[in-house]
């Protein structure tokens, strides 16, 4: 699986970053915010790549516990608007040739990969039931820990319906702000944005990486007040790459909104999967290089018991997770 992860990063630099790019050249836009890819090799035994190291140009990772703010999230939104808009130009040159066939490991998503690997069902199965324990740790959301169990066995449809909607675009797959970096002004105020690890791309609705991102990494006080402000700022981002391409953006601003929720229930389990693993993170990165999948396997399981120790103090459990939950029981997700 971790192979196929390593194929799809390199074939997006060799593949889909030069058309992409060119694509924006032709319109008067910079390149897509990716980190410079010097080399790439898939030849069998020889499969390596080199992507530049953006230290070097003052980019560095936001605090990933305390969740982006609204200045981060808007940067983020304009380029994913950059990358999903660019993407839909370059299929519009070809229409009859659909991206997706042309480039197979587009389709590649995470539904085909929690119904192919057992190994991904399990661990993003193990991860929604963690967030079970915490609610059921927390307490007063009974209501939610009924409901969780009610669409456990229903995981993969949950994902399946990240293969619907329109306009199909080279969606990230896997943005949330691990994924992300930042160069910041001299007065700390963040001025751009790097995507990194495009390990997850597939061609999937715009909502999918919108859902991702605003569900995994930010706080519900930044979020729900902000929530249509965000989709404008996305909006603005995709319709000026598209007129600028001499084409209309094919949906509206209303259209967008009704997908993003639409697939909000998909967002809320990427939240209960990502959202404890910078929680709840302690000091020192994990060590998930052991050869041993058992050893790997224990590790992750005294690392959830000892997070369990921790929810009563921890303040960032109610503004990065629990917000999620009381957010999708207004909007009746969670009934």
């Amino acid at each position: 699986m971790f192979d196929l992860f390593f194929e799809k990063e390199c074939k997006f630099f060799l593949d889909i970053a030069p058309q992409i790019n060119s694509i924006l050249r032709e319109i008067g836009h910079t390149k897509i915010n990716v980190p410079k890819c010097f080399h790439a090799s898939l030849e069998k035994g020889k499969e390596v790549i080199f992507l530049e190291d953006l230290r070097a140009r003052g980019y560095k990772m936001a605090d990933r516990k305390q969740g982006l703010d609204e200045a981060h999230t808007i940067l983020v939104l304009r380029e994913l608007a950059r990358l999903h808009a660019a993407s839909l130009l370059l299929q519009n040159k070809t229409p009859d040739d659909d991206l997706g066939e042309k480039y197979p490991y587009l389709k590649i998503g995470m539904a085909y990969l929690v119904k192919k690997y057992n190994s991904m069902f399990k661990a993003i199965k193990d991860h929604v039931i963690f967030g079970k324990t915490i609610i059921k740790k927390v307490g007063g959301y009974e209501r939610v820990a009924a409901w969780i169990d009610t669409i456990i066995p229903n995981l993969v449809d949950i994902f399946e319906q990240l293969e619907c909607g329109e306009p199909k675009v080279v969606c990230h797959g896997d943005c949330w702000n691990n994924n992300l970096l930042f160069r910041y002004s001299e007065t700390g105020h963040p001025e751009d944005v790097m995507l990194l690890d495009l390990q997850m791309i597939d061609y999937s609705a715009p909502a999918t990486d919108l859902n991702y991102l605003l569900y995994t990494s930010t706080t519900g006080d930044v979020r729900k007040p902000n929530i249509e402000a965000f989709l404008g700022s996305y909006y603005t981002a995709f319709k000026d790459i598209m007129e600028a391409g001499g084409q209309t953006i094919p949906f509206t601003e209303a259209q967008l909104l009704k997908d993003f929720k639409d697939m909000n229930l998909a967002g809320l389990v990427f939240a209960m999967v990502f959202v404890p693993l910078v929680l709840f993170e302690t000091e020192g990165e994990a060590d998930t290089s052991k050869e041993n999948k058992e050893d790997l396997a224990e590790m992750l399981r005294e690392t959830r018991e000892k997070s369990l120790e921790t929810i009563e103090t921890n303040p960032l459990v109610k503004p990065r997770f629990l917000s999620v939950f009381d957010e999708m029981m207004e909007l009746g997700i969670i009934p």
